[in-house]
């Protein structure tokens, strides 16, 4: 049996799609709500979290109802909700509060269909009725409440889709003009923010599809085909984010005395880094590039991913009559020629690619390091900064923390405040070893379903290495990912995963050997780097 991860209800035409975790959908329609929304008790969204098993919500013409992954995780919810809310209550009183005559129920009919097939009096207590006979209570509420009403008209279908991203590497290309060609069918698209094309079905395995971009306003580029297969797939299709116009200085031109300052450039230091390679790169002296950073790195020795430099006073261009404007694909680095050969020159700004997303965890790290929940509550909610409701950090946040880095760096992310979401969800893929931004999931065998979640952040001194989190200590700082989550607190390690926009990025960094650097840095220096930021024994106080 497949499991579903995903439920989107078209109330248009009365369809709920469910997404399978291998991507296959299944379109249900027919029946009851309740049977399409495998919700046999009709249960509403909770207002600041969501059911376990629960995969969305459906909009309907009477109110928004809650779709569980399965009709067994439907009633699972509806069965400790009873013994939750209404054990205290009497059979009448718990009709009359499950299903109340404001909310156009005929409460007194529901009760006396209740009693009949149930063999209940109106005055029992809840909390004493046996297992066997709250399983015999739940079964007619079923079927009073219609869920099996219409079994004619019930209709599900299986199809296969094949997602398509777009990436230049290392970042998904929202707002990207695509033309699909499907036989004698040509129709327009645009990806989404995350860089996604609308899913496209296979009606016949085998079938041709030609991805094609406008080149001017008359012709068109084949960038890509494939074929339709008879089995779900996500792709990603690699492309230049950007095209540059950039001038090309002719052979030995004519010098000039005007030169322009070139404004400075924002740097984002990358795993390997030192400041000596980043000012030969952008041909600086290193002592003036540490003397203009020195707010922001306290040792020029000694630099980490993350950090931020500013790059001022690089030798300008020499200016001159350009002979012809190029179309240059964005690099990084940005190729140069070497000065004064007068070769050609194209100027293309040089670009950091690992793990874009760490740059907004590290900066998380500096504003909120070693400050307790309670505080940072007071300025961000990192739930609600993805969609979520939940009111305050003391709902589990390691999830949200890690969505809210993705989500504000470009990428897509799972959507949940869900430690475990990250293992399911399409949007990310499996890597066999850990890289720089990795997102390392733990569960918890004492709690099933819950766990943890945080960034890879470098190797440390002895072996282990230094993840980057929050709700870590009800705080954001670094733990040791062996010491703390496999030795101490006895987790199991999941895996490796990055959004599935970097995957290329990622398998080409451990195609290379990896990316997290020397085992030199102990959790002692980037305490002390990082100011208020505390080593935190303790892991997510609330795991989910």
């Amino acid at each position: 049996m497949k499991k579903f991860i995903k439920a989107v209800f078209h109330q248009d035409i009365r369809t709920i799609e469910f997404m399978a975790e291998n991507g296959d959908r299944m379109l249900r329609s027919g029946g009851t709500l309740a049977w399409l929304f495998n919700n046999p008790g009709n249960l509403r969204p909770k207002k600041n979290s969501i059911y376990p098993g629960q995969i969305g919500i459906g909009e309907t013409k009477y109110g928004k109802l809650c779709v569980f992954s399965s009709v067994e995780a439907g009633r699972s919810e509806k069965r400790a909700l009873l013994r939750r809310k209404y054990n205290p209550m009497t059979l009448r009183k718990a009709i009359y509060t499950y299903a109340p005559p404001n909310d156009n129920n005929d409460s007194e009919a529901y009760l006396s269909f209740v009693k009949r097939k149930t063999g209940l009096s109106d005055t029992v207590v809840l909390e004493d009725l046996s297992d066997a006979q709250l399983d015999s209570l739940m079964a007619a509420m079923e079927q009073m409440e219609g869920f099996d009403a219409k079994k004619e008209t019930r209709k599900e279908k299986w199809v296969c889709a094949t997602v398509v991203t777009f990436s230049d590497g290392a970042r998904p290309l929202p707002n990207q003009p695509v033309v699909i060609k499907r036989g004698a069918s040509t129709v327009e698209a645009t990806t989404d923010a995350y860089g996604r094309l609308p899913p496209l079905v296979t009606l016949t395995a085998g079938e041709l599809v030609t991805l094609l971009v406008r080149k001017g306003s008359e012709s068109l580029e084949q960038i890509g085909e494939f074929l339709l297969p008879a089995r779900s797939q996500s792709l990603v299709f690699l492309r230049s984010s950007e095209e540059h116009a950039g001038t090309l200085a002719g052979h030995n031109p004519r010098p000039s005395n005007r030169r322009t300052k070139p404004k400075p450039v924002r740097y984002v230091i990358q795993p390997g880094d030192t400041m000596a390679r980043i000012a030969e790169r952008f041909r600086v002296d290193a002592k003036e590039l540490a003397a203009a950073n020195k707010d922001t790195v306290r040792n020029p020795n000694r630099i980490f991913p993350g950090q931020v430099l500013w790059i001022h006073d690089g030798p300008a261009p020499q200016s001159a009559q350009p002979q012809q404007l190029a179309s240059v694909r964005k690099l990084a680095p940005a190729a140069r020629s070497k000065e004064n050969t007068g070769h050609p020159l194209a100027i293309v700004p040089l670009r950091s690619k690992r793990a874009p997303w760490m740059e907004i965890a590290i900066a998380e790290l500096k504003r909120w390091g070693g400050i307790k929940e309670v505080v940072i509550d007071d300025s961000i909610n990192y739930h609600k900064e993805i969609g979520l409701q939940f009111r305050s950090l003391s709902t589990a946040w390691c999830a949200s923390f890690v969505n809210y880095c993705l989500k504000s760096s470009g990428f897509r992310h799972s959507g949940s405040a869900g430690s475990q979401s990250f293992r399911t969800s399409q949007n990310f893929y499996r890597l066999a070893a850990p890289v720089y931004g990795a997102l390392v999931v733990y569960s918890n065998p004492a709690k099933p379903g819950q766990g943890h979640v945080a960034f890879v952040y470098c190797k440390l001194k002895g072996g282990d290495l230094a993840v980057l989190g929050g709700n870590q200590g009800d705080s954001i700082t670094f733990n040791p990912h062996k010491s703390v989550y496999i030795q101490k607190l006895k987790y199991k390690l999941e895996g490796y995963f990055v959004p599935i926009a970097y995957r290329e990025y990622a398998e080409q960094q451990l195609a290379q050997g990896g990316d997290l650097g020397d085992a030199t840095l102990t959790l002692a220096s980037l305490r002390s780097e990082f100011g208020k930021t505390t080593t935190s024994t303790q892991a997510d106080q609330n795991t989910r």
